[in-house]
């Protein structure tokens, strides 16, 4: 609606839509330029939340394993991949496996002891596991502990 006395020529009339226009004209592009750079983010931080660790790694083959029944420190190997990089045969730990002769299984232990993942050697000498970081801390390959 125009103020009385005004017509849809005067000056100020044709300023405040000229205004209105130009404001409109600018959120549209503000929009526009934003929703390109926003899309665009989550697209490249995308490879970054797919994170998921295989069902299955590969450690040894059956046949490397000594069948000596003492356990031997085996590297795991698993190929990563994102949206960036490949990286295949990529060691993400250690385990001790185990073989006897008269067994038709495969002993596997982690190499790291308790959630902090403190190094585990294996001492052969006494059949034991030690850990490095703790003194006096030791288990038989059953997981019993030992003084």
């Amino acid at each position: 609606m125009l103020p009385v006395g005004r017509t849809c020529n005067d000056d100020a009339v044709l300023k405040t839509r000229f205004c209105k226009k130009k404001l409109f004209a600018v959120l549209i592009l503000c929009l526009l330029a934003v929703t390109p750079v926003g899309l665009g983010t989550v697209f490249l931080l995308d490879p970054l939340h797919k994170d998921t660790p295989p069902e299955w790694a590969r450690v040894a083959e059956l046949t490397s394993i000594p069948d000596d029944g003492i356990p031997h420190r085996f590297p795991v190997y698993v190929s990563q991949h994102d949206a960036w990089t490949r990286l295949p045969d990529r060691v993400i730990g250690r385990v001790y496996l185990t073989r006897s002769a008269r067994a038709t299984r495969v002993t596997a232990l982690r190499a790291a002891h308790s959630k902090l993942l403190m190094p585990v050697v294996y001492d052969a000498r006494d059949g034991v596991f030690e850990s490095v970081c703790l003194k006096n801390v030791r288990f038989s390959t059953s997981g019993v502990p030992r003084q």
